[in-house]
């Protein structure tokens, strides 16, 4: 009986890690889905296109990275400890996301919007390395 609920205590903290794991993965390929939407906003000139994505973006990546708590849970094994650096990227992205929103419409600050879709790819792909090893 005692090793019945071990073993069922078990399994429920390794499906509990595993889908821990997958939504890390699911909330990345949603993020990627909306800088990849951001990037094509700017590349086919569709401003509408760029505030929609920059929108869901933001959307998504303050659901992710709502607490470092939250995201340290959902780092892999080994990795809680850059939960810190995840934040401070997070708050890259928003910032440059909120800088891109204010100037989109003005055409003359158009370098200003392109260069934070830059500050917004850079800051993703800088976190990655870190949590990556890479």
């Amino acid at each position: 009986m005692n090793m019945k609920l071990v073993l069922a205590g078990l399994s429920i903290v390794m499906a509990a890690t595993s889908a821990s794991a997958y939504d890390l993965k699911g909330n990345m390929h949603q993020l990627n889905d909306d800088l990849m939407n951001l990037q094509s906003g700017f590349i086919m000139g569709k401003k509408e296109m760029v505030k929609e994505a920059a929108t869901n973006l933001t959307k998504h990546s303050q659901d992710l990275f709502r607490s470092e708590t939250y995201i340290k849970n959902k780092l892999p094994k080994g990795k809680e400890h850059l939960a810190t650096v995840a934040m401070n990227t997070s708050h890259q992205i928003d910032e440059n996301l909120k800088i891109m929103l204010d100037v989109l419409d003005d055409n003359t600050k158009r370098l200003i919007a392109q260069r934070s879709l830059f500050g917004v790819t850079q800051a993703c792909i800088q976190c990655h390395n870190v949590v990556r090893d890479w």
